[in-house]
C-alpha cells in the first residue's frame, strides 16, 4: 500500500479550512465558526511547510571495542577488519546476541554456529534499513554492470556473501545517485558514472551509523519520516476542528427544516 503523503493531507486540510472560514464568516455570518475554520487552515499550513532533514542525534563518545571471548572478540575483529567495519560506535545486546556497532557494520557473535568464520559475522543491516524505510525485496533484482564490476573487484580479496550478502533491490535513484540494497550493506554510485561503468565510483554507505540512528534516535538522515508525533497531533486537531465547523454549520439548517415542517 502506498504511503500517505503528509504534505498532500495537510494541504487539503488547509484549503478546506480556508473555504470553511470564508463560508462561515461571509455566508453563515458566524465569527466562532470562522475562527475554528481559520484554525484548521493554520494547522494544515503549519504541517504542510517544507520539511528540512532532521539533524543527526547528538553523538555519544565512541566506545572502544572489547574482547569478550570467542566468538565475541570484537577488538581483535576490529584490528583485522578496520577498513571494512569503520569506526566503533558501541557494544549492545541485540536480540540476545552480543554485538558491536561500527560505522559500516554491526558485528554479531553467534556461538551456536560451529564454523569459526561465520560465528562472528556482520548483521543484516541492509535488510533492517529496508524494513525501516518500507523498501520491498525484489525477487529477481537487476544488477547493473557497474555493480557487477564492483563486486567482482571486491571478490578478489573479500568473501562477498560474508561482507555484502545478496542483492535485494533494483537500483533506486536518489537525487544525483543510485543506491542498491544488499543484505548487509547499501551500495551507492553517481548517476553520471552509470554509463561509464567505473566500479571505483561505487561506495558502501555507513549502514552501521544509519541503522544506529534509526534504532536509538528514531532519525533516518537519508529518509526523514514526515509523520512526526507533532505533525500527527496537528493533523488530528485540524480534522477535529473541521468536523466541528461542518456540524456547526449544518445544525441551524436542520433546525430551520424542522421549524418549516411544523408550519
Amino acid at each position: 500500500m502506498a504511503a500517505i503523503n503528509v504534505n498532500a493531507v495537510a494541504g487539503l486540510l488547509a484549503l478546506a479550512g480556508i473555504l470553511a472560514a470564508l463560508h462561515s464568516v461571509f455566508i453563515r455570518r458566524s465569527l466562532v465558526l470562522g475562527v475554528l475554520a481559520a484554525s484548521v487552515a493554520l494547522s494544515g499550513a503549519a504541517v504542510a511547510l517544507p520539511v528540512t532533514a532532521p539533524s543527526a542525534p547528538a553523538e555519544q563518545p565512541a566506545q572502544e571495542p572489547v574482547d569478550l571471548g570467542a566468538p565475541a572478540n570484537f577488538h581483535s575483529f576490529w584490528d583485522d577488519n578496520r577498513v571494512m567495519v569503520g569506526s566503533p560506535i558501541a557494544l549492545e545486546i541485540v536480540q540476545q546476541i552480543p554485538s558491536f556497532w561500527f560505522s559500516y557494520a554491526r558485528i554479531e557473535s553467534h556461538p551456536e554456529i560451529k564454523d569459526a568464520h561465520w560465528a562472528t559475522q556482520p548483521g543484516n543491516l541492509g535488510l533492517e534499513i529496508m524494513q525501516a524505510r518500507h523498501v520491498p525485496v525484489v525477487e529477481h533484482p537487476y544488477v547493473p554492470p557497474i555493480v557487477v564490476s564492483y563486486l567482482q573487484s571486491q571478490a578478489r580479496t573479500l568473501d562477498i556473501l560474508y561482507w555484502y550478502g545478496l542483492v535485494r533491490t533494483n537500483p533506486i535513484r536518489q537525487g544525483d545517485s543510485f543506491i542498491q540494497y544488499m543484505d548487509k550493506t547499501i551500495l551507492s554510485w553517481p548517476v553520471s558514472s552509470e554509463a561509464e561503468g567505473d566500479p571505483a565510483s561505487v561506495v558502501r554507505l555507513p549502514v552501521g551509523t544509519i541503522a544506529w540512528n534509526i534504532r536509538h534516535g528514531g532519525v533516518d538522515i537519508a529518509s526523514p519520516e514526515p509523520w512526526t508525533m507533532a505533525r500527527r497531533l496537528l493533523v488530528g486537531e485540524a480534522v477535529a476542528m473541521l468536523l466541528l465547523v461542518v456540524l456547526g454549520s449544518k445544525l441551524p439548517f436542520a433546525a430551520g427544516r424542522r421549524q418549516q415542517a411544523l408550519l
